[in-house]
This record gives structure tokens, sequence and C-alpha cells, in this order.
């Protein structure tokens, strides 16, 4: 009967009282306001652990649960190997120049540590916060290379859903335009293909470490409810990214997860990759439909503003003073007078 209980709620015969940590547990009691914190010293460890219903079987001999060792021991991997994050980034690509990485320490430690540790290197690494001054209002625009919580949500989805019995790391990806975050298994067999590709909500029928997602919850990590892909999906379109995309195989064996860069980071990091040479040009500069368009636009009203361009031609804001910049390099317009009255010129 024990093989059809979730794994995290399962004993573990080889666990003892000296695989928790005190420090994990106290501080996890704390952080969620919870009486017991003050009693760990008085009562002991297995009692308060007996009262947050984390051991398993009769009085006289109970054991520890998986999932109390997933929340408080800081060697998670002596009973579930493998259980760590690795993080390589390619700076060139994985594809363009397989052999240019950069490897991370490997991660380990208890879920809740894993989950800190990662997000700290993840935002170390590859958030990035662009504050951009506009004219036409007072505040400016923010926007992140990745939202944080995004990918926060992505990293507690590959614990919450993790196959601890599976010899495999959590393994996260940096590309020059995404971050790729794969886990072991695959999503559930009762979402089908279909809706993994359209990537809105995966309301699955079974969850494989129930008990944990309810820690998780205690910590404002998941809500246990399928929110976690509309919350990424959500994230990314308030910052103004693409989608994100997931991927399975038919098997189910393992989950990938790409979010991908905000288009402006990753202009950014085109144009530091192809800085002009000190070599003159030589062959003339060809202008898109875009720079055709704020030329029409200019020549029906040198008073338009760079605001109103971006909401006529329904693009962003960066991506029209891109083009007015372009513009301006090649010598067809000027912009005359101060910020507020001035207008535009064309000049050829």
């Amino acid at each position: 009967m024990t093989n059809y209980a979730p794994f995290d709620t399962r004993p573990n015969f080889e666990a003892t009282e000296s695989d928790i940590s005190v420090a994990l547990l106290t501080d996890h009691l704390n952080s969620t306001r919870s009486k017991l914190a003050r009693q760990i010293g008085k009562r002991g460890v297995m009692e308060v652990l007996g009262d947050m219903q984390l051991l398993v079987g009769p009085p006289e001999q109970q054991c520890i649960s998986n999932v109390a060792l997933m929340m408080f021991c800081d060697h998670l991997d002596k009973f579930f190997p493998y259980t760590q994050v690795e993080i390589t980034k390619f700076p060139e690509g994985s594809i363009n120049n397989p052999n240019n990485f950069i490897e991370v320490p490997v991660i380990k430690g208890s879920v809740p540590t894993m989950i800190k540790r990662t997000m700290e290197k993840l935002q170390d690494m590859v958030i990035e916060e662009k504050v951009t001054k506009v004219d036409y209002q007072m505040e400016s625009i923010r926007r992140f290379s990745y939202p944080y919580q995004a990918l926060e949500e992505a990293v507690v989805n590959a614990f919450y859903h993790r196959d601890y019995q599976s010899y495999q790391a959590i393994i996260i990806e940096i590309e020059p335009n995404c971050v790729r975050i794969i886990s072991y298994p695959g999503i559930d067999r009762s979402i089908s293909q279909k809706t993994i590709a359209e990537g809105e909500r995966f309301k699955s029928r079974y969850y494989r470490n129930k008990r944990l997602g309810e820690f998780l919850k205690e910590l404002d990590l998941t809500e246990g409810k399928s929110t976690g892909i509309p919350t990424i999906q959500e994230e990314l379109r308030n910052n103004g990214s693409p989608k994100a995309t997931f991927e399975t195989d038919d098997e189910r064996r393992a989950v990938t997860v790409e979010i991908p860069i905000h288009p402006d980071s990753l202009v950014e990091q085109v144009d530091l990759q192809n800085e002009p040479q000190n070599e003159p040009q030589s062959e003339p500069q060809i202008l898109g439909a875009l720079e055709e368009a704020i030329l029409n636009l200019i020549r029906l009203d040198g008073h338009v503003t760079r605001g109103e361009m971006a909401s006529q031609m329904k693009v962003s804001l960066s991506t029209v003073k891109r083009s007015i910049n372009k513009l301006k390099d090649i010598g067809l317009i000027e912009y005359e007078g101060s910020s507020k009255s001035g207008y535009w010129i064309i000049k050829q």
C-alpha cells in the first residue's frame, strides 16, 4: 500500500534525527511564524517533526518522511543522489560555439536552499534592468532582460514536480537569447502535447510531490493550483517579453522550459558584438519599412512624438528610437527646438 502513497510522504528508513538540520527547521518555522520554533529546544526535533506530521509509522518505530529531508536536510544528495542544480552559460550560444562555456559550481543543499542559491546566481548572471526616460510622460519605462518572478516560478516548478528517485540534476543553460531549464521527468501524461505546446495552463490530475508543494506554498514560492505557467507568461507579457515555451518528449522523460530574453536586451547584445569597425562604410544605408513609415508620419505632421509613432505603428518605443537614430545617423532627419515644442525636419 505504501507504493500508492506519494513519494514525498513515504518513510525514509535510512534517515536519522542527526540528518535534520536544526537551523533549517528553526528558520522555516520562524519564517512561517509558527509557535513550534520556540519548542524545538525543549521538546526536541523528533517531537516537533511529529507535530508537523513529518513522521511515518507506529509510535514504537517512527521514521522521518522524505519531505522532511527535502526541506530540512542540508546534504539531501546523500539520500537522493544528483539532487542538485547545474548551471552552464554559453556566451556565444551552445550551437555557435559549444566549446566556449562557463560552469557555475554545483548547487546542493535542501530544496529551499537550492532554490534561493539558484535565484541568486541567475539574478547576478542574467537579470539586468534598463530604465528609459521618455518625453511624453513623467515616469521612466523600466524593463528587465528576464523578469525575476518568471524565472523563480520555473525554478520552483522544477523542484516541485521533480522525481527525487531519478539520478538526474536540474540543468540550467544560459544562452544569449534565452534561459533553458531542464528537469526530470517530463510533464504528466494527463496533459496533452497540444496543451503543452500552447503553454498557457497545465491542469494536472496528479501532483508528484504534493506535500512538498504545501511547504513551498508556506514560503510563498508556489500556489499548487496549476497557476505556475500562467504566472510565468503573465510576468513575461507585463515585461514586454515573448512567451515562454515548454517541451517534453512522448515518453515524458524530461521537460524543457525556455524563457526568452527581452528583445531590447537581445538587440543590445547584437550591437555590442557587431560594433562598427574603423573602416569606412562603402555601401549606402538601406531603409527598412519601419524607417519609411516614420518618414511618412513626419511628412504628415512634423510635431509627431516618438510615443505617437510607436502607438500608430504598434511597436515598442525602444524600436522607434532605434529607427530614429538610424535616420539621424544617415542625415535624413533632425529635431529642432525644445523637447516639448520642437518638431522634426526631413533634410533630403
